[in-house]
């Protein structure tokens, strides 16, 4: 990553979720998950190849692990379950992506803010959507769809080359 130029997560101030390695048959071994990836709720991630590349971005209201786990078992290519047509083209590009090779999910609490210009009333809202899209200009992963914005970063200056 920083041959590129780009932040990893982990200097961001986000912290390791857990681990795993995508076999070359299409398996997937999980490092089980950090206590704080099962604990803690409204959080964004990105999820990085061992050579840097990102491969996903996401956010969840959820834990990091909740959010990832029933994933893991439909992105293993070895397990016999029925997976719908869109899952499966989301497997198979995962796969691709990732064969072979580890990779980490990284995580963090999303930001929140108070809405609180009327007297006497306060609204908390947490700002993980937005941090997504953020996260998502910044980082340009391989995988997933294109968030709000993206395309029209295109040609402006961005910290991502790729």
């Amino acid at each position: 990553m920083e041959q590129l130029g780009i932040h990893h997560p982990a200097e961001l101030g986000f912290q390791l979720g857990f681990g795993a390695v995508v076999g070359n048959d299409g398996s997937i071994a999980v490092d089980e998950p950090t206590p704080t990836a099962k604990a803690d709720r409204s959080v964004v991630y990105v999820a990085v190849r061992d050579d840097g590349v990102v491969l996903k971005v996401g956010q969840t209201a959820a834990t990091l692990w909740r959010r990832w786990r029933p994933a893991l078992v439909v992105l293993d290519a070895t397990r016999p379950i029925q997976i719908r047509s869109n899952e499966l083209m989301d497997r198979n590009r995962f796969q691709e992506a990732a064969r072979g090779r580890r990779f980490e999910v990284w995580f963090k609490q999303a930001l929140t803010t108070s809405l609180r210009y009327i007297p006497g009333f306060q609204y908390e809202a947490s700002l993980r959507e937005a941090e997504e899209v953020y996260l998502d200009r910044y980082y340009e992963p391989i995988l997933g769809r294109l968030l709000e914005g993206r395309a029209s970063m295109k040609g402006a200056e961005q910290p991502n080359p790729r």
